[in-house]
């Protein structure tokens, strides 16, 4: 299917690619900028061009680490040279929530009154 474009542009082949995360549906992935559509995703890409891949976590966790690449980085970038498996590691956030003030009023006698 793809010899034809291989040829053409000296592209050096094809390799599968399988993406997911676990657990599943804790957060998503982009492919270079596009979200994956499902939570094990399988694909066939020209090796020799880099991908880019960002890991977002849902509220609640936190991206971890990538697993089939050496890299914690939540935004990677692999150039496929064979098949390859990459799974992207969410954990619960267990830092403590912040708080966050965004409005103060002070005492005031004209606009906004405090009947208390």
């Amino acid at each position: 299917m793809f010899g034809h474009l291989e040829s053409q542009f000296n592209l050096g082949g094809t390799s599968e690619l399988t993406v997911s995360s676990t657990p599943l549906d804790i957060g998503r992935i982009l492919i270079s900028g596009k979200t994956i559509p499902e939570a094990q995703w399988e694909a066939t890409y020209f090796n020799g061009i880099p991908i880019e891949f960002t890991a977002i976590p849902d509220p609640g966790y936190i991206f971890s680490h990538w697993i089939g690449v050496n890299s914690s980085s939540p935004t990677i970038s692999i150039t496929l040279s064979d098949d390859q498996n990459l799974i992207a590691v969410f954990v619960e956030d267990d830092s403590p929530p912040t708080i966050q003030i965004n409005e103060f009023l002070a005492s005031n006698q004209s606009t906004n009154v405090d009947e208390a």
